[in-house]
């Protein structure tokens, strides 16, 4: 089913690879900026995370601001560059928002198995990259077993 981040503070380096892989993203107007850190840390960025970056935004340039300047992507750039659905004055107006998106998602009756192939066809080059086109059975990759 579809997730929904609301967003209350920065979002750097591995927060904002997991705000983005969110299928909506909600933030604050007064406390949000969004950085990828690797390049001023003299980390090379992943081919998986390039890729996964031009799935998410929209805008050539946005995503060249964030992979190749190590920019911090104001509100207003996460808007205009399509990374963010909303901003919100204050906690509670985006929580309130959170809330309603989430309400409205969960009336459209959508199937979760339908929804969650369309996201992988959607995504398939980010899969691709990362050699992983199936869904992985989390229950019997964390499963315990005892050496007893």
């Amino acid at each position: 089913m579809p997730t929904i981040a609301a967003v209350t503070g920065h979002g750097s380096a591995a927060g904002f690879v997991f705000v983005t892989a969110h299928d909506y993203i909600l933030i604050r107007k007064d406390r949000v900026f969004f950085y990828i850190s690797e390049l001023d840390i003299d980390l090379q960025i992943p081919l998986w995370f390039v890729v996964f970056m031009k799935s998410k935004i929209g805008s050539p340039k946005t995503w060249g601001e964030v992979v190749i300047k190590a920019a911090e992507l104001t509100i207003e750039m996460g808007l205009k560059g399509g990374i963010v659905d909303s901003a919100h004055d204050g906690l509670e107006s985006m929580v309130e928002a959170a809330t309603k998106l989430g309400e409205e998602l969960v009336r459209t009756g959508w199937d979760g198995l339908v929804y969650v192939e369309n996201q992988r066809a959607l995504f398939v080059e980010v899969l691709s990259t990362l050699r992983c086109n199936k869904i992985v059975d989390y229950e019997s990759v964390f499963k315990t077993v005892s050496k007893l």
